[in-house]
């Protein structure tokens, strides 16, 4: 297995849809996990929310949706992954969606892979 850490902040034009951080994959291998940590805490909002997801063209791997539930500064919280082998040259795409104004997002992402045994 190996890890990379990547940040997900999001602080202005909260109601723009864009990349916050990009992981290029160098070899073939699968996403396991996706770990995700708050900085500071992320209050939910029904209407203002904002949504992390991580990509690789347009296919959503992982994502988090703060409409429902909160995270609270300095918490893990493991994302539910689809199953998706990636090949050398994959990039993956952080990506800041947004519900009506959005909400800011202060967090960091620890991508956990495994090497492919296929390739």
């Amino acid at each position: 297995m190996f890890y990379i850490s990547c940040p997900a902040k999001k602080t202005a034009s909260l109601n723009q849809t864009s990349t916050m951080s990009t992981c290029s994959v160098d070899r073939n291998c699968r996403l396991v996990k996706v770990l995700l940590t708050a900085r500071e805490t992320v209050t939910h909002n029904g209407t203002n929310y904002s949504q992390i997801g991580v990509k690789v063209g347009s296919n959503m791997l992982a994502s988090r949706v703060f409409n429902a539930s909160s995270l609270a500064a300095l918490t893990q919280e493991s994302l539910t992954v689809a199953s998706n082998d990636l090949i050398a040259g994959d990039v993956l795409n952080i990506e800041y969606d947004f519900s009506a104004s959005g909400l800011a997002l202060d967090c960091d992402l620890t991508l956990v892979f495994e090497p492919s045994r296929e390739f």
